[in-house]
């Protein structure tokens, strides 16, 4: 009598698992699935882009101070290689200006391209 409640419950088991898989099976190709699928692909690639944007914001914010500085200089008339001591300095005081952008040479490229900016708009507000 023992074995026949085994075979039953055996029996019993894989009836209910190949039940299960059918049902599997129907809900992995119906439509509601796949707009899950769907949907959860969009929220993956949302939060990759919102990852970068937050990363490029950080980044654009650390350009900026460094650009602050270098017009700083240019407007007081400072030379160029106190540059990267201003930027040490601001370090120091606990402001994030990156990693890149703090030599001279970059600062003289800088100024370049404000003075380039500054008579280009000039130029276009007179005509």
């Amino acid at each position: 009598m023992g074995k026949l409640q085994c075979r039953s419950l055996r029996k019993t088991t894989t009836i209910m698992q190949a039940s299960l898989r059918k049902k599997m099976k129907e809900h992995f190709s119906s439509k509601a699935h796949r707009l899950c699928v769907k949907q959860e692909e969009y929220h993956v690639c949302d939060a990759i882009r919102k990852s970068i944007d937050k990363m490029n914001e950080k980044y654009i914010a650390s350009t900026f101070r460094v650009l602050n500085t270098v017009y700083s200089l240019a407007k007081r008339c400072r030379p160029f290689s106190n540059t990267e001591d201003e930027i040490k300095l601001q370090i120091r005081n606990g402001v994030d200006m990156g990693v890149r952008l703090h030599s001279r040479k970059i600062a003289a490229k800088i100024v370049d391209q404000i003075a380039k900016d500054i008579i280009f708009h000039d130029l276009i507000y007179l005509i």
